[in-house]
């Protein structure tokens, strides 16, 4: 049988409800250790972390072994922008807020290696990047990088939120 869970559920509105069907077929099936990938945001008053508050509140009640991992904000997720990023533009109301970005497959390394250690590791284990950039600054790498312009564009948090709900962001 399966003795461990690797628990990464996407970003949506059922969210919580998936987090919580694994989590219950896990503790039937006698899961002995769970790695749930969590976030540095889960502090944050949105629905996404409310949603990772409660699953891990839960784990904790559950009596199984697990580790959280937090992760901060992935770089991957820059996929999504590729046509903003096509016409030059990087799109965040970030100010002068910095940000440890980190690749998925560093936080695939820790989940793995946290999945397959011999005790559990101790959480929440945050995964960051190994430096923080304003987006100003990741807009100049990603310039570099592609070898074409790309500038920052801040705009007014409440817009964006606006657009981003209208363009079907939940």
């Amino acid at each position: 049988g399966v003795d461990r869970v690797f628990l990464l559920t996407p970003s949506v509105s059922e969210q919580a409800q998936f987090e919580e069907n694994a989590l219950a077929a896990a503790l039937t099936a006698g899961v002995q250790r769970i790695v749930y990938v969590s976030s540095t945001d889960v502090g944050w008053e949105i629905e996404l972390s409310a949603a990772h508050r409660v699953m891990e509140s839960r784990l904790a009640d559950s009596g199984a072994e697990h580790t959280v991992v937090r992760p901060e904000y992935l770089l991957n997720n820059l996929l999504v922008e590729v046509d903003e990023l096509a016409h030059g533009r990087l799109v965040a109301p970030s100010a002068e807020g910095r940000c440890p970005f980190v690749d998925a497959r560093d936080v695939g390394a820790v989940t793995a290696a946290a999945l397959l250690a011999a005790k559990p590791l101790q959480g929440p284990v945050e995964v960051t990047g190994p430096e923080s950039l304003s987006w100003a600054q990741l807009a100049e790498r990603l310039q570099a990088a592609l070898g074409r312009p790309v500038e920052h564009v801040d705009p007014e948090p409440a817009d964006w939120a606006k657009e981003a709900i209208s363009a079907g962001m939940e």
